[in-house]
């Protein structure tokens, strides 16, 4: 299995559903599951900026999860920014749309650079505690997610939905 560190919110708004696509340097080279981890925050997203959608990533409930592996998505397909690609946030040069995003109860720590590569740990244990974003919600709303392990939602109520 592969995993990919990305800036936040950019990782939590992923893992939520918010955001559908990664953006990649070089062609990963891989389809199926990829585990997302969370990176250090990225400035693009600061409190200025009047785009809703740019203020709703960065209200992501998860959005302090810093160094953690977040979740998992199925990465679909690849293409280049300059095909077909025309979602918004498509930088490329090559970008990879993904979907079912499922977040981890436990999130372990991880370490490296912004890139896409193999994960030597045991995914299959990640796996098992892969909920989605509805059912991680409702377990916050009602008090079954550890508060001291996830940001509350933002001042608009984001939670991921």
């Amino acid at each position: 299995m592969k995993i990919v560190l990305l800036p936040q919110p950019w990782a939590s708004a992923v893992v939520f559903g918010k955001v559908e696509i990664i953006n990649f340097a070089k062609h990963p080279r891989t389809r199926g599951d990829l585990l997302i981890a969370a990176g250090r925050p990225d400035p693009r997203f600061n409190d200025e900026d009047p785009d809703p959608l740019i203020q709703d990533i960065r209200l992501s409930p998860l959005r302090h999860e810093l160094g953690a592996i977040l979740g998992v998505v199925h990465l679909y397909t690849i293409t280049t920014a300059a095909d077909e690609c025309q979602l918004r946030f498509a930088g490329g040069p090559y970008c990879g749309l993904v979907r079912n995003p499922r977040i981890f109860e436990e999130r372990p720590d991880v370490y490296g650079r912004f890139d896409i590569r193999d994960f030597d740990g045991d995914a299959a244990a990640l796996m098992a505690s892969a909920i989605d974003p509805v059912t991680f919600n409702e377990r916050h709303r009602t008090g079954q997610v550890d508060p001291a392990n996830v940001n509350q939602p933002g001042p608009d109520g984001w939670t991921g939905d």
